[in-house]
């Protein structure tokens, strides 16, 4: 059943050599000056290989006001080079785990709706993030190590 679903779903557009070229997306990142951001750069899990899951997110948190924003390959093709509000879920002590839907179009022009949710896990400096495409029972994963980003 992956392989169908992917086949159905896989995207024209999204190759890892553009993905990684992320259209200078490290700078487009907006928020208060104090937002922490951080660059995750995920390392394995077979969404990232079948291009459903960005190599490099960029994850901005501002405190004081609890926005986040997201920003890797895929949003900034979907959302014209702009990160994309989050959702704040749960909230530990060590961890914090948001969510975000970008609408994407198949290579077939089918629409498709991909949740994404994602965990960062503070002491292990690691992000797990799940993709799923709305109406699949499928979905894809994958785990990366971020890091604080100054631009």
């Amino acid at each position: 059943m992956l392989g169908n679903a992917h086949q159905r779903l896989e995207m024209r557009f999204w190759r890892v050599e553009k993905i990684r070229n992320c259209y200078g997306l490290r700078f487009a990142i907006s928020g208060a000056a104090s937002a922490d951001v951080q660059k995750c750069v995920m390392r394995t899990g077979q969404g990232i290989q079948k291009g459903w899951i960005a190599p490099e997110i960029y994850i901005s948190y501002d405190e004081a006001s609890k926005k986040v924003q997201v920003i890797d390959g895929i949003v900034a093709e979907a959302n014209n080079k702009k990160p994309i509000d989050a959702r704040i879920g749960e909230e530990k002590a060590g961890s914090r785990s948001i969510d975000w839907s970008l609408f994407l179009v198949s290579n077939t022009g089918q629409r498709t709706k991909m949740t994404y949710q994602a965990t960062l896990l503070f002491a292990a400096n690691e992000l797990h993030v799940t993709a799923r495409p709305t109406g699949y029972r499928d979905f894809f994963t994958a785990v990366g190590t971020c890091a604080p980003y100054n631009g």
